[in-house]
């Protein structure tokens, strides 16, 4: 059956058993999602959403080259699935195909600005408690780390811009560290960017909507980012539980 022959009552009941598909997968109940999402296909089996539902299903299974193929079906049926095109950027950047990755990365940071801009994200009250947290985080930095701190500042960008991905940055990363760590900047190391530390905070608000997991995800991404300041790698920081 076609999209475009399905009444709004059978669409109702695929984009539930969509929805339902992902929450099992983010839930690692895989056998429960398999369920959903066959439920899914007999009624739309070439709708994009549902295409991409399977392709990560797939991945979860770790099965990357059909994981690809359905995905790659899936945004060619429907381009705004931006989901879909941010798990084929990592796909492809797991397989080192970065311009491959770029383009879809490039497609996610689009569709995502738009989506912010229509549904409002990053209200001035949005901003206030982030910026609140981040400060309640800082001030619970203990001496004499708060102090190696003070100089380095910490701002609040909507998203990674455009050079950052071509670069092959995630388009929905929480937070960057730049410029030299401190081990560099006591050794004068050059760098055509200054020290600091950005949170990303549409895509904060965009991916937690519970107050309290939000402000969980707003320290840890500080803590992160202060961690490679000092000098920890990615596995230094992922060891402190600091994803």
């Amino acid at each position: 059956m076609s999209a475009g022959s399905l009444d709004a009552a059978d669409q109702a009941v695929v984009d539930h058993l969509v929805a339902e598909t992902l929450e099992r997968l983010d839930a690692d109940d895989l056998d429960a999602a398999a369920r959903s999402l066959a439920e899914a296909e007999t009624l739309a089996p070439q709708q994009g959403p549902v295409l991409a539902a399977r392709g990560e299903l797939h991945w979860a299974l770790g099965e990357l080259a059909q994981a690809k193929a359905r995905l790659q079906e899936a945004v060619h049926t429907d381009a705004t699935l931006a989901d879909a095109h941010h798990a084929l950027a990592r796909l492809h950047e797991a397989d080192g195909e970065h311009r491959a990755q770029v383009r879809h990365d490039l497609e996610v940071l689009r569709l995502d600005a738009a989506a912010h801009r229509r549904a409002g994200v990053g209200s001035h009250a949005d901003r206030a408690f982030i910026e609140a947290v981040a400060v309640e985080t800082l001030d619970a930095i203990p001496a004499p780390f708060d102090q190696r701190l003070a100089t380095v500042p910490i701002v609040l960008e909507a998203r990674p811009d455009r050079a950052l991905v071509e670069e092959g940055f995630d388009p929905r990363a929480f937070g960057l560290f730049e410029g030299p760590d401190e081990f560099g900047r006591r050794t004068h190391a050059l760098s055509e960017r200054p020290t600091r530390i950005v949170v990303f905070f549409a895509n904060l608000l965009d991916a937690f909507g519970r107050e309290e997991d939000l402000r969980t995800q707003i320290e840890v991404t500080l803590l992160h980012e202060i961690g490679h300041f000092f000098g920890l790698d990615e596995d230094g920081v992922d060891a402190l539980g600091l994803r």
